[in-house]
């Protein structure tokens, strides 16, 4: 079963990285995301630019009601996406898990 895995990033926590942290946590992200690629569970992998906000698209009572994301003003990005393969939920949820970008903000786990 394929699940996309939406990455966020915590821009808190970037910001109290220093430029020897922030390389070191870019060096793992790379390694991960290569032993995955090698063993056959990731789909398609996408970086997205830091850009601001996301707009948010909504029906709502028959009108097109527009918003950002993140709401409420919090220090989420997206950081990136990937497209999984794996048997189950709880497998997804150990891939992503095992994720260093896990650790910079949460993974938002979705199924097809």
């Amino acid at each position: 079963m394929k699940y996309l895995l939406l990455v966020f990033v915590d821009e808190l926590r970037v910001h109290v990285m220093s430029r020897t942290e922030l390389d070191i946590h870019d060096a793992n992200c790379q390694t991960s995301l290569a032993a995955l690629q090698s063993s056959g569970q990731v789909v398609c992998a996408q970086c997205l630019p830091q850009s601001g906000p996301a707009t948010v698209v909504q029906i709502q009572d028959g009108r097109v009601v527009l918003g950002d994301f993140p709401p409420g003003g919090a220090n989420l990005h997206r950081s990136g996406l990937l497209l999984v393969e794996a048997s189950d939920l709880n497998v997804a949820i150990r891939l992503a898990s095992r994720l260093p970008h896990a650790r910079m903000g949460p993974i938002v786990i979705r199924t097809r």
